[in-house]
């Protein structure tokens, strides 16, 4: 199976997209100060709230979005697992077979 390698700017739109989401299911619609970045609160409106997902999401108006991004980022690590990763393993080792080729080179 083919598919479209993701770029570093796929994962840091897909990284930034869940971040976002992580923080909104944490702590709402109110983000704290981050004292380590320097940030200060911020309060979001549900409308606020919209807006600055719709942004992050992207489309067709806004191709620099996540919106197709998190597909090669999320299916493209599901391949590279199914087909260099050892099923048996509980952590990303690779096959059998490719660790012994690996050793020997």
């Amino acid at each position: 199976m083919k598919m479209a390698k993701a770029s570093k700017d796929d994962i840091e739109k897909t990284i930034k997209f869940f971040q976002f989401i992580e923080e909104f299911m944490e702590y709402g619609t109110h983000t704290p100060e981050n004292h380590d970045a320097e940030e200060e609160s911020i309060d979001l409106t549900d409308e606020d709230f919209v807006e600055r997902l719709r942004a992050f999401w992207g489309g067709r108006f806004q191709p620099a979005g996540v919106d197709a991004s998190w597909r090669r980022v999320v299916f493209g690590c599901d391949v590279l697992i199914d087909n260099v990763c050892d099923p048996n393993a509980d952590t990303l080792e690779w096959k059998p077979e490719y660790a012994e080729k690996l050793a020997q080179s």
